[in-house]
């Protein structure tokens, strides 16, 4: 089925490498000689419409020009094999940030969960879906030969298809819960106001099959209370209507017409949430500790007024998802885009993605590697461009402290004068640039970024602090001085320099080739 497509192309993907509100990319013009169909996709897509249908491959295959333009830039700036195919983890890889920029969406299977990207499988996630037919047709494409571009953008638009087969799925049992015939000439237009809004109710909590009555109806009212954003929600699922059938006005309230307008909340649903997400941006850089993008934990627990787990999340959690920095152990402190982007702040989920905050250095990051088109670069040259660089919180053209410029010639000088993109060292770097929007990257294996749900599943413990411990926080704070950061300060840093270098596509002469 649809589902068993996704699962095992994204099995199939990972499996092999055992053997990535955002602006859009630019648009690279180029030649490209005869490619053989392996190259071009086009056996690949014959399979699939051996297997599932012509109508399958024509939706695959409109989606390719768009999608390959887009993705151009980041392929062309990934190490890649003497092939110049990407390795199993550098497609993994590029999906993931491909997918978090144009939907906002996390793929189970694509994320790393805090592991290499090379060695984390995701068949854990997708093995219930699996289809041996599918299995085997891309099995066979990636195997150790690694991806073409098509190859990659055939994948992503793969799982777009199945994405929308599973939002139609949704909506039929949004129909079947509100007891509205799907086929009914005319139903009442109230009638499908609360089948959108039953589709949503289904979408933000996550719930897939199976669904009962008792699951969706109590939280369909706008009063119902469930949802902090529920009734702006509505209101804005109406919008979304009003424009879908504006453009189809004798059918407004046929199943056609509503399944446009569910697919294109679904589509638009990503960037909507991010506006709480750059609320709690906001809020936390109010109690900020200068411009570090650190807020100090006793802050974090006294800001909150409410009885959810938003700014209340225990220091064991904020420690397993990489939020929590104890440089300073007396006076510890979250990391505002860490804390941002951990799993706790997600909301809608489907069986392939979950919706999560828009990673505000994915732009800055492609910006850099559509200026080098490659896989790294001199100090110089990305200096030159990040001084140029403005974030949302970051001004330009500005000064580069010179501790940071050091910093970059220090990188270069364990990489033959060049400093890789996609390395742990260079991420460290942008964070320091860009501490409210990039992320602190943790070395692989030492965080372990769970939902709240699974996270307690997994330990037994309770995601809340309690009071006795935000008691214990505060009083610890007030009587310890906080550690000097002059040293730090003076190099231009945030926080200690934390000198491992990780590769997150890690192929052997990738970087010497493109500097040659």
């Amino acid at each position: 089925g649809a589902a068993a497509m996704a699962a095992i192309a994204t099995t199939a993907l990972l499996s092999a490498s055992a053997a990535s509100a955002s602006t859009p990319y630019p648009k690279f013009l180029h030649r490209r000689r005869r490619a053989p169909p392996s190259a071009t996709g086009e056996d690949l897509l014959h399979e699939l419409e051996g297997a599932f249908g012509a109508a399958m491959r024509r939706n695959v295959e409109a989606r390719v020009p768009q999608l390959e333009e887009a993705m151009s830039p980041t392929f062309r700036a990934l190490p890649k094999l003497p092939s110049d195919r990407l390795s199993p983890g550098g497609a993994r890889y590029l999906l993931h940030r491909w997918f978090v920029s144009r939907h906002n969406w996390y793929v189970f299977g694509f994320d790393n969960g805090g592991q290499s990207w090379d060695k984390v499988s995701p068949s854990a996630a997708f093995a219930p879906h699996g289809d041996s037919r599918v299995q085997s047709i891309f099995g066979r494409h990636v195997g150790s030969r690694g991806l073409s571009l098509r190859e990659t953008v055939l994948l992503a638009a793969t799982l777009e298809c199945l994405v929308e087969q599973d939002v139609t799925k949704r909506l039929r049992l949004a129909y079947k819960v509100i007891g509205v015939d799907r086929q009914a000439a005319t139903p009442k237009e109230e009638d499908i106001e609360a089948v959108v809004d039953a589709f949503m109710v289904m979408y933000v909590r996550g719930l897939h099959t199976k669904v009962k009555k008792k699951d969706v109806l109590p939280f369909v009212p706008a009063d119902s209370g469930w949802f902090n954003f529920w009734p702006e929600t509505r209101k804005w699922l109406r919008e979304v209507r009003e424009d879908v059938v504006s453009r189809h006005p004798k059918s407004r309230v046929s199943f056609e017409t509503t399944s446009r307008v569910v697919q294109d909340v679904a589509r638009r649903y990503g960037d909507r949430a991010h506006n709480e997400c750059l609320d709690m941006k906001r809020n936390l850089m109010q109690y900020e500790r200068g411009s570090a993008g650190r807020v100090a934990l006793h802050e974090l627990y006294t800001s909150t007024t409410n009885d959810t787990w938003q700014y209340a999340e225990h220091t064991d959690y904020l420690r397993d998802v990489g939020a929590l920095d104890e440089a300073d152990s007396r006076r510890p402190s979250i990391i505002i885009p860490n804390y941002i982007h951990s799993p706790s702040n997600c909301g809608a989920a489907t069986v392939y993605y979950s919706i999560c905050c828009i990673n505000e250095c994915e732009p800055l990051l492609a910006h850099i590697e559509e200026q080098v088109a490659a896989p790294d670069a001199t100090p110089a040259q990305l200096a030159d461009i990040v001084r140029q660089l403005p974030s949302p919180t970051v001004a330009a053209p500005r000064d580069l402290h010179a501790g940071l410029v050091e910093r970059l010639e220090a990188i270069a000088a364990v990489h033959r004068g060049r400093v890789p993109l996609h390395g742990r060292l260079f991420a460290q770097w942008l964070h320091n640039v860009y501490p409210h929007e990039c992320p602190f990257p943790h070395l692989f294996g030492t965080t372990r970024p769970l939902d709240p749900h699974s996270w307690m599943r997994t330990t037994g413990k309770h995601i809340m602090v309690t009071d006795e411990d935000v008691e214990e926080c505060s009083f610890q704070a007030a009587a310890e001085s906080p550690v000097s950061d002059d040293v730090q300060a003076e190099a231009g840093l945030v926080a200690p320099w934390q000198p491992e270098e990780e590769l997150f596509i890690n192929i052997p002469g990738a970087y010497s080739r493109s500097a040659a």
